[in-house]
């Protein structure tokens, strides 16, 4: 997950939180095999002001079991803790 320079995901978590511009968009988790073995994990959110799609966070894994996707959950919480949102689910 990017968290500096211009493009970062915390700013767009950031919009996401209560009166934030992304308040009331959905969030989406999917997962892609790309490659034999290796599964691609990503969190998105629909910004109806660009009228798209856009990624908060992914992860290359070797599996999409529910361990690995508490993984990527607590890794992105973590982030977003040590950048001041604290209410994350």
């Amino acid at each position: 997950m990017s968290v500096f320079g211009v493009g970062n995901r915390v700013g767009l978590v950031a919009q996401m939180q209560p009166k934030g511009n992304l308040d009331n968009s959905w969030i989406m988790f999917d997962h892609v095999k790309r490659v034999i073995g290796w599964t691609m994990m990503a969190y998105h959110v629909y910004d109806s002001r660009y009228c798209k799609v856009m990624t908060i966070t992914i992860c290359d894994m070797q599996t999409k079991n529910t361990e690995a996707q508490q993984i990527m959950w607590t890794k992105l919480n973590r982030i977003m803790f040590k950048h001041g949102y604290v209410n994350l689910a």
